[in-house]
């Protein structure tokens, strides 16, 4: 990486803030999800499912983060309480954990991605100059310095990252 793109990602990465979608019931996790939220279903041990999109956050240097949760979320905001208190105020990093307040509407999110607009006063307040929405009960690995990098390159106003699939 040439010496401009890394200060040019740098950057970037300053002004990114994350929001994480962690609103959906996991219905189809029953009866693992019967008494907790879908991220915060147990996953290797001591790990909840939530952990995985945290843990890319964290080793892609995005300390700006919002958790949206919706469905019996007091199992997910103690886990993210207590196994990701890490982030420093006066380093300008944060983790917030962002129920629905009903600015929108009178009820809950609407549907997951609902949570974004809701919540979009708080994300401008911040001054971003990038969004990055994730979903927080996929496991996978991934940097998102290249996808940040990637986005800036081509001169993009939306990227959407997908795996090809068979049908």
């Amino acid at each position: 990486m040439s010496p401009n793109a890394k200060m040019m990602l740098e950057e970037a990465i300053r002004r990114t803030v994350v929001c994480i979608l962690a609103g959906g019931k996991g219905e189809r996790l029953l009866p693992l999800t019967a008494h907790r939220a879908k991220p915060a279903v147990p996953f290797g041990g001591k790990y909840r499912m939530i952990d995985f999109v945290m843990s890319n956050c964290v080793n892609s240097g995005l300390n700006k983060i919002y958790v949206f949760p919706q469905h019996l979320n007091q199992s997910l905001n103690e886990h993210l309480l207590a196994a990701w208190d890490i982030f420093h105020a006066d380093r300008d990093q944060f983790l917030r954990i962002v129920s629905p307040q009903g600015r929108v509407t009178d009820s809950w999110y609407s549907g997951t991605a609902a949570s974004v607009h809701e919540n979009f006063h708080s994300i401008k307040r911040d001054h971003p100059k990038y969004v990055i929405v994730l979903s927080s009960d996929q496991i996978y690995e991934m940097d998102y310095r290249e996808l940040i990098l990637s986005h800036i390159e081509s001169n993009a106003d939306l990227t959407i990252v997908g795996i090809p699939t068979p049908r």
